[in-house]
């Protein structure tokens, strides 16, 4: 909320005239809609068709799944219902306190409101679990396989060139989770522009192609078999 009611919204590394080249989520804090309601407006009117609003960290506030007190639970997802329906918003995105594999059952309350999660573990700037999918019912839970963080060459936090490059290899079968990436972007290390050049630069691959985080739940849901992943 601090960084959505300060400067974010007027960022000249990300609010310029090439936001909307290309497709991009933006996580948003549903609470936005609730406290304060101006600024969401100015933000949802203002997104592209190529922009869309995802919901977290975590939900209405910032919070660690496993240390959340399981009998407030409700009451926090009811509020991040309400924030993510004000907002537009059907993906929610949760942080992991650590890098331990996730509760999937927990994990389930936190999702009732949305059709899937994108989920981050802590370390490797936040794709500490390499693009690993799960299934919670028919909604999947993707995690951040590399992220644009730094100017990295190696490893999972990589700058644009490097990025590109790993991208390339992936699988492009679409039966295959290797074949769908999630890709956190460090907003302090990188600019909109570093995002137009990844996808400029991957153009030049065929099979590759960069789409919003809905549509590449819609694709998963569409093409991966829940037998290939872990199901609860």
């Amino acid at each position: 909320l601090q960084w959505t009611l300060g400067p974010w919204s007027t960022d000249p590394r990300w609010f310029r005239a090439r936001r909307g080249e290309v497709p991009l989520g933006w996580t948003f804090s549903p609470a936005a809609a609730m406290l304060a309601p101006s600024a969401t407006r100015s933000v949802v009117s203002n997104l592209t068709g190529q922009d869309e609003l995802v919901a977290g960290p975590s939900g209405v506030g910032y919070a660690y799944p496993k240390e959340f007190p399981r009998a407030l639970l409700s009451n926090f997802t009811d509020l991040t219902k309400a924030g993510m329906e004000m907002s537009n918003m059907t993906l929610l995105n949760v942080i992991a306190q650590n890098d331990d594999e996730p509760d999937l059952d927990l994990l389930a309350q936190f999702m009732t409101p949305a059709s899937a999660m994108i989920f981050y573990g802590f370390g490797e700037g936040y794709s500490s679990y390499g693009g690993k999918l799960w299934w919670i019912g028919d909604k999947p839970v993707v995690s951040g396989r590399y992220s644009l963080w730094g100017n990295g060459t190696s490893g999972r936090m990589l700058g644009v060139d490097a990025l590109v490059a790993k991208l390339a290899e992936q699988a492009k079968t679409p039966e295959s989770a290797d074949g769908y990436s999630v890709i956190p972007v460090h907003a302090w290390t990188h600019s909109y522009a570093d995002v137009v050049a990844v996808a400029e630069g991957l153009k030049k691959y065929e099979g590759v192609e960069v789409v919003k985080p809905s549509e590449l739940i819609a694709q998963i849901q569409a093409n991966v078999s829940p037998a290939s992943s872990v199901f609860i």
